[in-house]
């Protein structure tokens, strides 16, 4: 997989204001991305075997926002693996710091409208596993 393939892939599903962005955070550490049919029990996912590339998989058919912060989340699961390795919680504060990091630089009106934006400033104060869970 290369940069421009991956880059024409979030151009397709994301904000077009977070394409360099998205397609940035896969430069500096590649991984398989794959887009994934409608799945009931998650909208993506993060998995890294032993001497494999680390995949993320994200389901095609989310609304650009949700995808977004999908491939977001996935990229914290990458970011805090090579960190850490399989020591920490998936979800623990390690990954909320990860996914905080790698949000903020996209919690701006050129990406997100009102009131989404500050619905997901609240969220990202103290981020759950699941970006549906907020009350």
């Amino acid at each position: 997989m290369d940069f421009e393939k991956v880059k024409n892939i979030l151009a397709l599903h994301v904000p077009a204001n977070a394409v360099s962005y998205c397609a940035q955070l896969w430069h500096e550490t590649p991984f398989n991305f794959k887009l994934r049919n409608v799945r009931l029990t998650k909208v993506g996912d993060f998995t890294c075997r032993t001497g494999s590339t680390p995949q993320i998989t994200v389901n095609k058919d989310l609304h650009p926002f949700v995808f977004l912060m999908t491939y977001i989340h996935e990229v914290a699961h990458l970011r805090v693996h090579q960190r850490y390795g399989h020591r920490i919680e998936a979800h623990g504060d390690e990954w909320k710091s990860a996914f905080q990091q790698l949000m903020f630089p996209l919690l701006t009106d050129e990406i997100f409208p009102e009131p989404l934006l500050t619905g997901l400033k609240k969220h990202m104060a103290s981020p759950k596993a699941s970006s549906f869970s907020d009350g």
